[in-house]
């Protein structure tokens, strides 16, 4: 399954049911662009899952409002735009005043249940011992419940490819060198692995395929036959081409509300799409695999032996050559595309665009004249 902080096997969560006497929090805590958009949805859609072992994990979140699990889940799903429910994000907890952070370490305190959180930047807070001491006692609802860790990773090309269309193509005013050399810093995980409490149980993965199905695998619960499909992964060049021309569709690296509707609207097309465009030149790829070989080695120090192997037997994370095939495209455009592929582009827009206004049509958040119009 993995390695815990402190050097031992990790098992799944249920299966010390019979000798532990304090509830579980599992929390999986990154890294981003590995997956975690396809648990959140997964879990969120099966917010009460079953122990292969007996028993019942619940899926929850923390949130401004405090803390939800099951049904106020499923109620939040309703109204999500990206299609699944997450809890806050380090920007938003470092917001929050008092009266809610213990608020929400409360309630973890007194849930009886075993709960299964996520947020893919939380990873991020052991940089420091102040994001230590803000997200641990969350977690651990103040020292009453048990903490166990997992994080996901990729191999460091792979990732700043999705990275930088996620979040660096859409910063003002962006230097693509200057933006690379941060992205390749963020690829150093085990320097933010390292300083997570010895005592906190922490089982790191590569990210193989099916990311729930190894989530589930790690945590010991049943993984429903119909899995959940990949929520936010990268765009294709056609929608990003657009994105590219009119910014105000993508204003900045975090406002992605776009990037969900675009998904949708390709999710049942007839019409094939290119995949994202590769902004890697091999003189890219050739400085982020010598840049990241040392911490990647280390990386190898948190994970069971099987992941270990299979991680030095993989040329991606070690080898340009790896890459040979890849066809360079400018990382800011512009983007050469045939016109029926943006003509398709635009049929599928606007089919989404009808369905949308049909989805707030029914849940009564158009008035009647809009409806009538939207027809």
């Amino acid at each position: 399954m993995g390695t815990t902080h402190a050097g031992v096997s990790a098992g799944s969560v249920a299966s010390s049911e019979g000798s532990r006497h304090r509830p579980v929090t599992f929390a999986h805590i990154g890294a981003g662009k590995c997956g975690s958009s396809a648990i959140q949805t997964h879990f969120s859609k099966h917010p009460e899952m079953n122990y292969l072992a007996g028993g019942i994990l619940t899926y929850g979140a923390l949130t401004s409002q405090g803390l939800l699990c099951g049904s106020a889940i499923r109620k939040k799903l309703n109204h999500s735009i990206s299609g699944y429910v997450s809890s806050a994000s380090n920007a938003q907890i470092t917001k929050w005043n008092q009266k809610t952070y213990k608020k929400n370490i409360g309630q973890m305190a007194r849930c009886p249940n075993d709960l299964f959180l996520s947020c893919e930047g939380w990873l991020s807070l052991f940089r420091t011992q102040s994001g230590i001491d803000r997200i641990m006692p969350l977690l651990s609802g103040g020292g009453r419940r048990e903490v166990r860790l997992a994080a996901f990773v990729r191999p460091p090309v792979k990732w700043i490819n999705s990275a930088w269309w996620q979040w660096g193509a859409w910063e003002k005013g962006v230097d693509f060198e200057t933006w690379l050399k941060g992205a390749i810093r963020a690829c150093d995980w085990s320097s933010l692995l390292r300083n997570i409490p010895a005592e906190t149980e922490l089982i790191v993965r590569p990210v193989l395929g099916d990311v729930v199905g190894q989530m589930c695998d790690i945590i010991g619960c049943e993984m429903p036959q119909a899995s959940a499909q990949i929520s936010n992964k990268s765009l294709s060049a056609e929608f990003l081409s657009l994105f590219l021309q009119f910014r105000d569709l993508r204003p900045s690296p975090h406002a992605a509300v776009s990037d969900f509707l675009a998904t949708r609207a390709v999710a049942q097309s007839e019409f094939s799409y290119r995949g994202t465009p590769w902004v890697l030149s091999p003189e890219h790829i050739d400085l982020i695999i010598e840049r990241t070989r040392e911490t990647n080695l280390e990386l190898l120090g948190f994970m069971d032996a099987s992941d270990r192997t299979r991680i030095e037997n993989d040329a991606a994370w070690w080898a340009a050559d790896a890459y040979a095939g890849m066809t360079f495209s400018p990382p800011l455009g512009p983007l050469i595309l045939p016109e029926e592929s943006l003509a398709n582009l635009g049929a599928d827009i606007f089919r989404s665009y009808r369905h949308s206004m049909k989805v707030l049509a029914r849940h009564g958040l158009l008035s009647e004249l809009e409806e009538e119009i939207r027809k």
